[in-house]
């Protein structure tokens, strides 16, 4: 299974603590970190240190996401602080599904980071960004 990790965090949080949540979650899954090929983030975050890191420590590519893009995803867990601070109510899960991931789960979060874990579609990551998902979201548990 191809994973894409959507990231979502507050401008300069510490790097060590997004490889720890990123971790946490994907052994909750019993997923290993080299299933990860892909890190989305808000487009703004993209080219943070810690974004960068965990793409690396992941061997993954990272896919900068618009606020448009994000907005426009059916989340299960909007966030009015979110939507205030950034213009989406939810960065981590939309971005993996405008990535036309399928999440896993609920999204972690520690005090400065939210990490949500999506299944790719079994050919691979698209190589564009989905403006809006057809596929309904499921929280398998």
């Amino acid at each position: 299974m191809s994973v894409v990790l959507g990231v979502g965090g507050r401008p300069g949080a510490p790097a060590d603590e997004l490889l720890t949540l990123a971790a946490a979650a994907l052994a909750e899954r019993g997923l290993d970190p080299g299933a990860v090929c892909l890190v989305a983030t808000l487009d703004r975050r993209a080219e943070a240190d810690a974004v960068q890191g965990l793409a690396a420590a992941s061997g993954a590519r990272v896919k900068a996401v618009t606020v448009e893009t994000l907005a426009a995803q059916a989340c299960p867990t909007p966030s009015a602080r979110v939507l205030a601070a950034v213009g989406s109510s939810s960065v981590a899960e939309a971005a993996v599904l405008a990535c036309g991931g399928r999440l896993l789960g609920p999204r972690h979060t520690s005090r400065a980071w939210t990490v949500a874990v999506g299944a790719l579609p079994a050919d691979g990551p698209p190589d564009a960004v989905h403006p809006t998902v057809a596929t309904p979201v499921r929280e398998d548990r």
